[in-house]
């Protein structure tokens, strides 16, 4: 993104009242990123590359729906 970065954009999204859910692909794999993306308010934090059905699976959980 070229105004902020991912981190920014959760905060500035948390920060103005947003209360869904949010989930975050990435391709960091870095337990600081995880750690400071999971404190700002993320609800699932997904690595690239995934298998479809681990983001489906995610998002089942999310939204409360049986597998």
């Amino acid at each position: 993104m070229p105004d902020m970065d991912g981190f920014s954009a959760i905060e500035a999204i948390r920060q103005n009242g947003y209360k869904n859910h949010i989930v975050v692909l990435t391709a960091s794999d870095s337990e600081t990123d995880r750690e400071r993306a999971m404190g700002l308010g993320i609800d699932a934090y997904i690595i690239k590359t995934m298998e479809m059905s681990d983001l489906e699976s995610k998002v089942y959980q999310l939204l409360n729906f049986s597998e």
